[in-house]
């Protein structure tokens, strides 16, 4: 429900993690830093905000969302390409909005639906809540924007390259239809603090299928 530039641009890497940088700085603890915790694209903008401006983060936490230089390496190597064929699709114009709009934004919040593994993780009411936020002007264009932008800049990034100093926490749903289980493999390389946490039995949105399991691992990753 919140702003919808209308540019491609505005959903720039670099754009979304400077907006981050601008809350840390103006909500962050005494010594101007916050823990950072993000899922999917939220993990994404986390991963390159902690590259960008590595001195705002103190503690990293990630949830299914892949490393860029990991994810590149399987898009390589592996069937990623295909998990995410849906990312070419959306490149198209217009096209990716009518379709997810169409029959009244069903197929969208069925696909939404099919992703949770635990049934109660996707109630009527909480389809309600995301049919309400997909109806506005612009709201079904400004999330494929996500990923117009990613591909139009490339997919590199400076969290490729940079060698993150933070302690990090990478918690992954293993049964995640759209990313392979391997993003969450091999981490050590570009992240040398990191810890990584898999949930057998939660899908994408492993927050909403094990909610327990997340929440106390993120309180004792953030208090230790």
């Amino acid at each position: 429900l919140s702003d919808r530039p209308p540019r491609v641009e505005d959903y720039a890497l670099d754009r979304l993690a400077d907006d981050v940088a601008a809350l840390v700085r103006a909500h962050g603890d005494a010594d101007g830093r916050a823990h950072v915790v993000g899922h999917d694209w939220g993990g994404v903008v986390a991963w390159h905000l902690a590259a960008r401006h590595p001195d705002l983060v103190r503690k990293l936490v990630i949830v299914n969302a892949p490393h860029p230089a990991r994810f590149r390496a399987l898009l390589a190597s592996s069937s990623q390409a295909l998990r995410s064929w849906y990312v070419a699709f959306f490149q198209l114009p217009v096209l990716p909005e009518l379709v997810l709009g169409a029959d009244g934004r069903r197929r969208l919040l069925a696909s939404l639906r099919a992703m949770h593994r635990r049934r109660e993780a996707f109630t009527r009411a909480d389809a309600a809540v995301y049919d309400a936020a997909f109806a506005g002007p612009g709201a079904l264009r400004a999330p494929i924007d996500y990923y117009r932008a990613f591909v139009r800049r490339g997919t590199r990034s400076a969290a490729d390259d940079a060698a993150l100093p933070h302690e990090t926490l990478v918690l992954w749903g293993m049964a995640d239809p759209a990313l392979l289980a391997e993003n969450a493999q091999g981490l050590e390389r570009w992240v040398p603090r990191v810890r990584v946490r898999r949930v057998e039995h939660a899908g994408h949105w492993v927050q909403a299928d094990a909610p327990d399991e997340v929440n106390t691992a993120l309180v004792e990753f953030l208090r230790d």
